[in-house]
C-alpha cells in the first residue's frame, strides 16, 4: 500500500495550479477546461494554418486534441479525489485492525478539513 503523503503528491500539485479552497470549484475549473481545450486548439490551428489542412486532417486533428482533453480530465478528476480514497483506506484500516493511521495534516483546503 502507498503512503499517504505518495498518494497525495499529485494531488499538491494540482492545487498549486487551482489554488480554490472548494473541490466542486478544483472540480469545475477542470471540467471548463476540458470543454474550452478543443475549441481553442482548433481556433489556434485555424489561424496558424491558414487552410493549408484539409477538413479531414483538421477534423483528425480537433478529434485528437478532444480525446487528449478528456484523458487530462481523467487524470485531473482521479487525483483531485486522492484525499477521499486516502481517509477511504485509513477507515478501512481501522475498521479491520482497530488501528488509527497518520493522516496528512497539511491540506489547507476542504480535502485537508475532510482529512482533518
Amino acid at each position: 500500500m502507498t503512503s499517504p503523503t505518495q498518494t497525495l503528491k499529485t494531488y499538491r500539485r494540482i492545487g498549486k495550479i487551482l489554488p480554490f479552497v472548494s473541490l466542486r470549484a478544483k472540480v469545475y475549473a477542470v471540467a471548463i477546461c476540458a470543454l474550452h481545450f478543443p475549441l481553442l486548439a482548433l481556433s489556434g490551428l485555424l489561424v496558424l494554418n491558414q487552410g493549408e489542412l484539409s477538413p479531414m486532417q483538421t477534423l483528425a486533428l480537433v478529434f485528437g486534441v478532444t480525446l487528449m482533453g478528456a484523458g487530462a480530465v481523467l487524470w485531473a478528476l482521479y487525483h483531485l479525489l486522492a484525499p477521499i480514497k486516502v481517509a477511504l483506506n485509513a477507515l478501512q484500516t481501522y475498521s479491520e485492525t482497530h488501528q488509527v493511521q497518520p493522516l496528512p495534516t497539511d491540506l489547507r483546503d476542504e480535502m485537508g478539513d475532510l482529512l482533518r
